[in-house]
């Protein structure tokens, strides 16, 4: 398991959405969305969509996939 912060974990497991950019090889096109996420304890984030979806697409092209989090609520 990573040396990762208590408080970053549990900040982490608070959030049920994170934002996920990826970019098209072909189209060199930046795709952004927000998606539900869980992840695992060694912080291995999964999310579920369609797969025909652009993100889809775009990561099996490119596996290079860039996320952010925040705090809804004020947290």
């Amino acid at each position: 398991m990573h040396n990762i912060p208590a408080r970053l974990r549990t900040f982490l497991r608070k959030q049920p959405f994170t934002t996920i950019s990826t970019c098209s090889l072909k189209r060199r096109m930046p795709h952004t969305a927000i998606v539900c996420f869980v992840m695992d304890p060694d912080l291995t984030f999964y999310f579920v969509t369609h797969g025909s979806s652009r993100k889809v697409q775009d990561i099996i092209e490119n596996p290079n996939v860039s996320g952010v989090h925040w705090a809804m609520g004020g947290e």
